[in-house]
């Protein structure tokens, strides 16, 4: 995904997540709250989405990956720099996903030793070893708790209103949002509001069966209210009875508070405005004809690359191209390996519109501290330009069906062994 589109997706999260928090929270329009906070990511990534689709990011320079040169055998510290980043992700989502596997097939070895009963005409299954009450898309579990008839009435009330509200499905569709997006912390939060936002719906329509002290005392009691054990989110996992029963003595409020739910719309309007702002014509004609290396159709490409694989593929053989021609060409130069020349320099340059390298430049080079080692910085900067400016020409980058050319810049890090 583009760096630009990942960065504005997690943003304009923690900006709809404040609203909710700020705005929507304290309403007991749970209707209204549920189909909010289930839209959250939806908008969140279209908005972010939509801004790289309808403006043009020019003359952002791409930063590839650095390589690590030394004086005795050329290495690259990003040569698996892709493969490292996809590991990260993918342990990430596994460890979202495993307890969710997990847990699902605790639930089911306790349906099968549960004995299916009926009160009125809520059908449960009674579990001697479950943890406490819980629903599970269409299946109600119930404990052996010694409850009496008028709560066990209630507790099935609750339970029957998280089913029939079909309250699993969302927090399954929470689940797979957060296993993809586990580094988001914001949709976790709002999983979390979720959670709530369900028991408060739930008690809502129960509460209507008793007295709101009866109801209350209920809870106090723990009688109900826990959670089969899928996290929703599993950075969170505290107590929510204080606020349930704050909101059972909470008066109804009026229907015109609704309208607080317009603020959607500026909040949407300035959040696409943003994704879609061009940015400061500031730069050469030159500069304001290249294109993002993100957002090409296909990146500049050695002769070694196939043309017909994946985007994402293409730009992992360029980048390795890169990688492995500075590495198997590069050579210490000598003055500055006599006098001790090592740190990081940054080049840019320019893949043009035939796939020729144009312009290289140092953006910031090497430090010293006397004329000689100057003399010996400015040899291994001009050293790293030739390098740069001998790579062979490429296939040309495309942009809607057109040859364009793109600026990189490439972090070299010298180091003397």
């Amino acid at each position: 995904m583009n760096t630009t589109v990942l960065i504005n997706y997690l943003m304009y999260s923690g900006c709809l997540y404040f609203l909710y928090l700020t705005g929507f929270k304290k309403l007991s329009f749970f209707l209204f709250n549920r189909i909010y906070l289930l839209s959250v990511p939806l908008l969140a990534i279209s908005i972010a989405w939509l801004g790289s689709q309808v403006s043009s990011p020019l003359s952002d320079d791409f930063f590839l990956a650095e390589i690590t040169l030394t004086n005795f055998i050329s290495t690259t510290s990003a040569e698996n720099s892709i493969s490292w980043l996809k590991l990260i992700y993918w342990s990430g989502f596994t460890l979202m996903v495993v307890p969710l596997f997990v847990n699902s097939i605790k639930i089911y070895l306790l349906l099968a030793q549960a004995v299916k009963k009926k009160f009125g005409s809520v059908t449960y299954y009674f579990v001697n070893k479950a943890p406490g009450p819980f629903s599970f898309f269409n299946k109600i579990v119930i404990p052996d708790m010694n409850y009496t008839k008028q709560e066990l009435e209630l507790v099935l009330i609750h339970e029957n209103v998280h089913k029939t509200k079909g309250h699993s499905w969302d927090n399954m569709l929470y689940y797979a949002v957060n296993s993809f997006a586990w580094f988001n912390p914001f949709t976790h939060l709002l999983a979390y509001e979720l959670k709530q936002l369900h028991e408060l719906e739930a008690d809502q329509i129960t509460i209507a069966k008793t007295s709101t002290e009866v109801y209350a005392s209920l809870l106090l009691s723990n009688i109900f209210g826990r959670e089969v054990n899928i996290p929703v989110s599993p950075f969170f996992n505290s107590s929510l009875i204080k606020k349930r029963i704050t909101m059972l003595y909470k008066k109804q409020q009026s229907s015109k508070l609704k309208l607080i739910y317009l603020l959607i719309i500026p909040v949407l309007l300035v959040l696409s405005l943003h994704s879609c702002e061009k940015k400061q014509d500031n730069h050469t004609n030159r500069e304001d004809q290249l294109k993002n290396f993100a957002e090409v159709e296909q990146p500049p490409l050695f002769d070694n690359c196939n043309k017909n694989i994946s985007s994402e593929e293409q730009r992992e053989c360029f980048q390795e191209g890169l990688i492995s021609y500075i590495a198997n060409n590069f050579e210490y130069p000598e003055m500055a390996k006599q006098h001790g020349i090592s740190g990081k320099m940054y080049v840019k340059f320019i893949i043009d519109e035939e796939g020729k390298i144009i312009e290289p430049v140092i953006l910031r080079g090497l430090s010293y501290k006397n004329k000689l080692e100057e003399n010996a910085v400015k040899q291994a900067e001009k050293y790293a330009l030739e390098l740069i400016a001998g790579l062979p020409q490429l296939s040309p980058a495309t942009y809607k069906g057109k040859k364009v050319a793109i600026s990189f810049v490439v972090p070299i890090n010298m180091k003397l062994q």
